[in-house]
C-alpha cells in the first residue's frame, strides 16, 4: 500500500492547486463573468467535459494489470505530471 501513497499525495496536491486557482479566478471577478456569459460558460463546460472525456479514453488505453503487479516508483516527472493531472481535473470537473 505504501507504493502508492506518494503519487497519490500528489495528486491530492495538485487537486488542491487546482482548487486554489479555482478560488483566485472567482476572488478576481471571472466567476461573475463566466456566470453572466451563455457563450463563455458553455465554452469553459464543454472544454472541461472534452478534458475528463480526455481522461478516460487514457485510461482506457492504459495497458492493464494483473491483480497484485505493482507498478515501478514514479520518478520526479511522472510526480510532476500527477501533479498537473490532479490540477487539472478539479478546475475541469468545477466547470
Amino acid at each position: 500500500m505504501r507504493r502508492y501513497s506518494a503519487p497519490a499525495t500528489t495528486c491530492a496536491r495538485g487537486n488542491a492547486l487546482g482548487g486554489y486557482v479555482l478560488v483566485i479566478a472567482v476572488a478576481l471577478g471571472l466567476g461573475t463573468a463566466v456566470a453572466q456569459s451563455a457563450l463563455v460558460f458553455t465554452a469553459v463546460k464543454l472544454a472541461g467535459a472534452a478534458y475528463l472525456m480526455f481522461l478516460g479514453i487514457q485510461a482506457l488505453r492504459a495497458p492493464g494489470t494483473e491483480l497484485g503487479d505493482a507498478p515501478p516508483l514514479p520518478d520526479d516527472a511522472a510526480s510532476a505530471r500527477a501533479c498537473s493531472s490532479g490540477s487539472a481535473t478539479r478546475r475541469a470537473s468545477c466547470s
